[in-house]
C-alpha cells in the first residue's frame, strides 16, 4: 500500500501564543495511510491573520502564496491545519495555482483511523463529577 504525503501548517495562535505543536503533528501521525512530510517553514503565517486579510489583501495573499510553495516543496497530496481560517487561506492559494492538494484538519486525519478496517481505536471521554453546589 502506498502511504499518501502529509504535511502540517502550525497556526499562529496555537504554536505562538498556546504552544501547541507537537500534539496535532501526534495525531495525524496516528493514521497509517499517511506518511508525515514535515514542510519547510511549517510555522510560518499562512497571511489570513483575522481582518489582516480584509485590510491588507495583497500582503495576505503574498504571504499565503509563500505557504502554499511550501506545501508543494513537502510534496504532500494534504496539508492539515488545526484552524479554520487557516484552512480557508491554504485552500485559496491552492485553488488560485490549480494545485490538486486537499486540506484537511488534524482531526480528520485523526477520524479515519476509527474508521479503518481492523483499527481498534478507542475514545474515552472524561466527565469530572459536578461540583457539590451550584
Amino acid at each position: 500500500m502506498k502511504l499518501s504525503p502529509i504535511t502540517y501548517h502550525d497556526p499562529c495562535h496555537l504554536k505562538k501564543t498556546l504552544g501547541v505543536s507537537s500534539e496535532p503533528r501526534a495525531l495525524i501521525q496516528t493514521n497509517s495511510q499517511y506518511c508525515f512530510k514535515e514542510m519547510p517553514g511549517a510555522d510560518a503565517c499562512c497571511g489570513l491573520g483575522g481582518s489582516f486579510n480584509l485590510q491588507q489583501y495583497e500582503l495576505s495573499s503574498d504571504i499565503g502564496m509563500r505557504k502554499r510553495n511550501n506545501i508543494k516543496i513537502s510534496g504532500s497530496s494534504t496539508a492539515a491545519t488545526g484552524c479554520p481560517a487557516c484552512m480557508i487561506q491554504i485552500s485559496d492559494m491552492l485553488s488560485r495555482s490549480g494545485d490538486r492538494i486537499a486540506v484537511k484538519n488534524p482531526i480528520e486525519i485523526y477520524a479515519e483511523v476509527i474508521n479503518l478496517p481492523g483499527s481498534n481505536i478507542f475514545i474515552f471521554i472524561y466527565l469530572p463529577d459536578p461540583p457539590d453546589s451550584f
